[in-house]
């Protein structure tokens, strides 16, 4: 889960560098899949972290509300990063470092997480 979401960070900051179509296709496809990754692993990777399965339910619950203010206000504030007073079309390099840096701070987050709840042994499996 950490791995997938560094590499989908390192994707958000490869978006910087492209500017045809071509690019935007591959950055598709490589966002595509780490992200999926995240989305579907999410919910094990906190149930791994959740030793009395009776609390697991409480905890994905306000975890995905917790998420549900980042999915509510990180539309809004994209959309404010972009700077459509550029000539030749807007600029989206606000909202492409704003969204990597967001990221790598959810990997950060995890991996204290994990620090937490194993130390910092790197060969215990969760």
């Amino acid at each position: 889960m950490i791995s997938l979401v560094i590499l989908t960070a390192a994707t958000l900051y490869c978006w910087t560098a492209f500017k045809d179509e071509a690019g935007l296709w591959a950055f598709s496809i490589f966002y595509g899949v780490f992200s999926s990754g995240i989305d579907t692993l999410f919910p094990t990777a906190l149930s791994q972290l959740t030793s009395d399965l009776s609390k697991m339910r409480p905890r994905i619950g306000m975890v995905f509300d917790i998420l549900s203010f980042a999915t509510l206000t990180g539309m809004p504030i994209g959309g404010a990063l972009i700077d459509p007073s550029r000539t030749g079309g807007s600029s989206y390099l606000g909202l492409e470092l704003f969204s990597a840096t967001a990221m790598f701070a959810g990997a950060a987050f995890l991996l204290l997480a994990r620090t937490a709840n194993v130390g910092r042994k790197l060969s215990v499996r969760m």
